[in-house]
C-alpha cells in the first residue's frame, strides 16, 4: 500500500517478499530503490519465521520518519508464518472547509410566499407520476 497526503509525504507498507543477505536486511535493490525515492525503511528485524529461517520481508518505509514511530514485530502467538508489524502514524484529518448561507428571516414576506408557490407550476400543473413530481 502507498498513501500520500497532502504534504507530500509518502507511506509505503506491505509484503513486498524482497529477503536480503541476511534476516534483518531487504534486498539490495530494494535500499537502493528506496533510497532513490528518499525513502527509510523502518522495520529492521524479520517478519517471517519459519524453522531454520527468518527474513525480512514485510516493509514499512516513509520519506519522513517523523510520521511514524512505535515500530513493532510480533509473532502474533504464530497464527501465521509472517510476524504482525504494527506502527503508530501521525496522521491529521484535513479540517473542513465550512460554508454557510443566511437570509434574513425577519423580511420574509409570508404573502408574497405563498402566492408566488400557488402560481408555480406544483399548483398550475400537478404532475399525475411521482417522478415528475419530484423532478
Amino acid at each position: 500500500m502507498l498513501t500520500t497526503n497532502s504534504c507530500g509525504d509518502i507511506i509505503v507498507c506491505g509484503d513486498l517478499n524482497c529477503p536480503g543477505p541476511d534476516e534483518s536486511s531487504v534486498d539490495v535493490e530494494l535500499t537502493e530503490c528506496f533510497e532513490s525515492l528518499g525513502l527509510t525503511q523502518l522495520v529492521d528485524e524479520p517478519t517471517r519465521r519459519l524453522p531454520n529461517v527468518a527474513n525480512l520481508l514485510d516493509m514499512l518505509a516513509t520519506n519522513n520518519a517523523k510520521l511514524v514511530g512505535n515500530v513493532r514485530v510480533n509473532n502474533a502467538d504464530c497464527l501465521s508464518d509472517h510476524c504482525l508489524t504494527t506502527a503508530d502514524i501521525a496522521a491529521r484529518a484535513p479540517k473542513p472547509v465550512v460554508s454557510f448561507t443566511s437570509r434574513n428571516i425577519r423580511a420574509f414576506d409570508a404573502v408574497s410566499f405563498e402566492a408566488d408557490l400557488r402560481s408555480s407550476v406544483l399548483f398550475t400543473q400537478p404532475a399525475d407520476k411521482l417522478n415528475v413530481y419530484v423532478d
